[in-house]
């Protein structure tokens, strides 16, 4: 419509099915290269980075997750690694969470050849991270035709999109419909003078509306985001947790009641997909603010006399280095001195033993954040109110210690729970539901039992930065309780604002 407002160019439509794979799709491509051939020409048309479910940010910021997978694909050397995308770039599945975006491309593609060269055409961005990255599939011989011997140029947008000067057909690949259950590609067949060559089941009913961007004999992938329709915002802010992840035996232990409930995490507790996840453990105790900088998180079993299965677990999630960067730029801009970075340091099992339980799959990027137990918790809390912004990102902050932590004294085997945990455990709830932000802060002075809760502040202070990061607004939720060894709590906490 805004190429060609005339209209006097036949279309065809083209489903993707997006319960098959890429490869399938590149494939559908091949057999429809000869269709150049008579001029037509084959438009891809979904988007380079499509996640609706994450809310982007406000200030221009690329989201990191949508900027590197952005990144990967214009980069990509070879149509193998395009075709196995979900295992070959990072974040591919936050990227598209749904492939049907992408499979168009996969066709386009396809339909050049194996010997076409790649040209970006067209980048820019919507919500921090809808990327309107469009693709032009040229083979040597347009090279030729279009720019002499030069594929590349400078000002394509002005020199490169010309009009079909003559009625062509076109073919345009296109999103499933969302009624559509039968995987099998479908073609509207009503067009006048399109090729007999093609032989596929009756169309579904119609599209909505195609989004065109045309240039003569080429394969383009236009992103739909590209016409600025208005993005679907399926919510404001990340939730914040605390989680009590109690002993390391929560890893391999069928018995917790705890470890069934990190396991339901993404079906029954959280379905929102976060961009990544800034972990902040009771085990990674510092004289000052540090992130963890990493590619990759190494496994760190920071326990002793355990089993030995418990130490041949892994937990290899991508690191999430801009985010570190972001964390100590939110932090240094509220006041904090002395934000350090580690650049070796892994995830300790206060964070990959959770994690392990909630997100199996490894593929959402970790950045941990230490404690200092030489501060209080009004320290903490500010510190989660300098890092508010982030749950505009989709970053899930999680604080990971528990509700009661003395080692030192454990209850009877009977299933009896210590009086002194017991009535700290319940001024903590009834604290935090009643939005008692101030008191938790000041939780040594107002909680009966505090010292003997927490002889040592460390795995008390991650609810504090969950907290903060909340917001004074924020409602708070229990949502799981259990206990073991009569003294130690599992009692977890959501903070939400909606």
């Amino acid at each position: 419509m805004l190429m060609y407002p005339e209209a006097n160019i036949p279309v065809c439509q083209l489903s993707v099915q997006p319960q098959l794979d890429a490869t399938h799709h590149f494939n559908m491509g091949r057999a429809l290269c000869p269709l150049r051939e008579e001029g037509v020409l084959i438009i891809g048309s979904g988007a380079a980075t499509h996640n609706l479910d994450i809310v982007g940010p406000v200030d221009g910021s690329i989201l990191l997750w949508a900027s590197e997978f952005d990144a990967w694909l214009k980069d990509c050397r070879r149509y193998e690694d395009v075709n196995d995308y979900e295992e070959k770039a990072p974040h591919a599945k936050i990227a598209h969470p749904w492939p049907d975006h992408l499979y168009p491309l996969h066709v386009a593609l396809g339909a050049a050849g194996e010997e076409a060269k790649a040209e970006l055409i067209h980048h820019s961005w919507q919500d921090g991270k809808i990327s309107c990255a469009s693709y032009r599939f040229i083979t040597k011989k347009q090279v030729n035709e279009v720019n002499g011997s030069n594929l590349i140029n400078p000002n394509p947008a002005k020199s490169q999109l010309k009009r079909i000067s003559t009625v062509q057909p076109l073919v345009i690949i296109s999103s499933p419909n969302p009624e559509a259950t039968n995987p099998s590609p479908y073609i509207y067949s009503h067009i006048p003078k399109m090729p007999s060559s093609l032989s596929l089941p009756p169309p579904p009913p119609p599209f909505s509306s195609a989004n065109l961007l045309l240039t003569r004999r080429s394969a383009l992938l236009l992103s739909r985001s590209l016409l600025s329709i208005p993005i679907r915002r399926s919510r404001s802010e990340m939730d914040t947790f605390f989680l009590s992840h109690g002993s390391p035996m929560l890893a391999i232990d069928e018995e917790l009641p705890a470890r069934h409930f990190l396991q339901t995490w993404q079906a029954e507790v959280f379905r929102d997909r976060p961009t990544a996840v800034l972990m902040v453990s009771a085990h990674w105790d510092t004289s000052d603010p540090c992130v963890n900088v990493v590619d990759r998180n190494s496994t760190i079993h920071d326990f002793y006399n355990f089993p030995k299965p418990m130490y041949q677990l892994k937990y290899p999630a991508p690191g999430a280095p801009k985010l570190a960067q972001k964390v100590k730029e939110l932090l240094t801009n509220a006041g904090f001195k002395n934000v350090k970075e580690d650049k070796n340091r892994g995830l300790d099992h206060g964070a990959w033993v959770p994690l392990m339980l909630m997100y199996p799959e490894t593929d959402i990027p970790v950045c941990q954040l230490s404690v200092q137990s030489r501060r209080d918790g009004t320290h903490h809390y500010n510190m989660g109110r300098a890092l508010r912004s982030l749950r505009d990102e989709g970053v899930l902050i999680i604080g990971s210690g528990s509700a009661t932590h003395n080692l030192r004294i454990f209850g009877r085997d009977d299933g009896s729970i210590l009086p002194w945990a017991k009535e700290f455990d319940a001024w903590l709830e009834d604290a935090l539901i009643g939005g008692r932000y101030d008191d938790v802060n000041h939780y040594e002075q107002k909680a009966p039992h505090a010292k003997m809760a927490h002889p040592w502040p460390e795995h008390f202070y991650p609810l504090h930065v969950a907290m903060g990061a909340a917001g004074e607004e924020a409602k708070s939720e229990l949502i799981h309780r259990s206990w073991e060894s009569g003294s130690l709590s599992y009692a977890s906490y959501r903070f939400s604002t909606k």
